[in-house]
């Protein structure tokens, strides 16, 4: 499987290596974690809902198990963890990489950057992402938000080239992820963007 089609399937590819063990789950303004959690999004035609299944190990770090269902049908899980220093991931679309790597800078600042280097499914992901701050108005409403914008990031094309990919994502307090973009090479955009969200 192409890094490509693993970030797409995963929803988010940004990275930094994660800190010490932590037995109790930690929860972010950014990113919720509470179990019954749900997110519903829209791409395109296509509708996608993020739940929070439960609270497990990976490792020594206690994280949200995600599950994200197509028609009622579980189709990829992760898990996130949250420190004190940015939301991380520790597992995409049932993959480990080779170290957590982190969603969102924590306390969010206009500005900061953080860098990218990990491996997953034997490619290589490098790039950095910004923090920045933007309105934003998706079918769930209207939402002050942080954001990450992604440069640097490239994936196999499939005939032996590398093409450019983009990640913008749009985090806001009390909800989560409400908006994100992808852009892989030439191919068109595509646009994931929150219809409803749901705290347990």
């Amino acid at each position: 499987m192409r890094l490509g089609i693993v970030s797409v399937a995963a929803w988010f590819l940004v990275l930094n290596l994660a800190g010490a063990a932590d037995d109790q789950l930690k929860d972010s303004t950014y990113f919720p974690l509470k179990i019954g959690t749900k997110w519903h999004y829209r791409i395109g035609a296509a509708k996608l809902t993020l739940q929070v299944a439960k609270h497990e190990k990976v490792g020594d770090m206690t994280c949200a198990l995600i599950e994200s269902l197509k028609d009622g049908n579980i189709v990829a899980t992760e898990h996130v963890a949250v420190k004190d220093d940015g939301v991380y991931r520790y597992t995409i679309a049932g993959q480990k990489p080779d170290m957590p790597f982190q969603i969102l800078k924590l306390p969010p600042k206009k500005g900061d950057t953080w860098k990218v280097a990990v491996k997953i499914m034997n490619e290589e992901l490098k790039g950095t992402f910004t923090s920045g701050e933007e309105e934003v108005t998706v079918p769930a409403g209207k939402y002050q938000a942080v954001t990450a914008t992604s440069t640097g990031f490239q994936s196999p094309d499939g005939e032996g080239n590398m093409q450019e990919v983009a990640f913008k994502f749009w985090f806001a307090p009390k909800v989560g992820q409400v908006k994100q973009t992808i852009k892989i090479g030439k191919r068109p955009e595509i646009a994931i963007e929150l219809e409803k969200f749901e705290s347990p």
